[in-house]
């Protein structure tokens, strides 16, 4: 639900003499001084390839041992996509980064394109926890996602209210 901010009076009086009163634009400016230092802190992080690299390449089982080509390519893709299109949770632990979800999205759409929680964090909530938060931010879009069929993911995005709507097999080209 959008709220229509055009109709909505706020009584200001508490805080400022008048309606122009200057603190009004001192105020403004240090609430933005101190959004983007906030945003210029955390916008370059990249704990989540970190993430990536110890589930999806170095990790065992159904998404260990695939390729480091894997990792660029998903580093390359997360830099040029807009960050106002892109939806990042990093889950920590004693200061450490243990999981990790990313949305991509637009005015209609949203996708997962990354979950991943270390295997030591895994069946802990973490995952479900940060998609569930995406899930709450991406309302009123579709969401969709790629995940292997008869696999724990499965059921894990089922609970969460997921459909299956495409079964299709994936072709991948080695490098030679």
């Amino acid at each position: 639900m959008k709220i229509d901010t055009s109709k909505t009076i706020w009584n200001l009086s508490p805080l400022f003499k008048s309606d122009d009163d200057p603190e009004i634009e001192t105020r403004r400016s240090e609430v933005n001084n101190e959004s983007y230092k906030f945003i210029n802190k955390w916008f370059k992080r990249n704990d989540y390839l970190e993430i990536l690299r110890k589930v999806f390449c170095e990790g065992e089982g159904v998404y260990g041992g695939l390729s480091t080509e894997y990792l660029d390519a998903t580093e390359r893709y997360f830099k040029v996509y807009p960050q106002d299109r892109r939806l990042d949770y990093i889950a920590y632990y004693e200061g450490s980064p243990v999981g990790t979800t990313s949305f991509l999205f637009n005015d209609n759409y949203a996708v997962i394109i990354a979950a991943a929680t270390l295997p030591e964090f895994q069946k802990k909530g973490i995952a479900k926890s940060m998609i569930s938060k995406g899930i709450e931010k991406m309302s009123g879009k579709t969401i969709f996602l790629v995940t292997e069929t008869k696999t724990v993911n499965e059921d894990i995005y089922k609970r969460m209210g997921f459909n299956t709507k495409l079964i299709e097999p994936v072709y991948i080209k080695e490098k030679i």
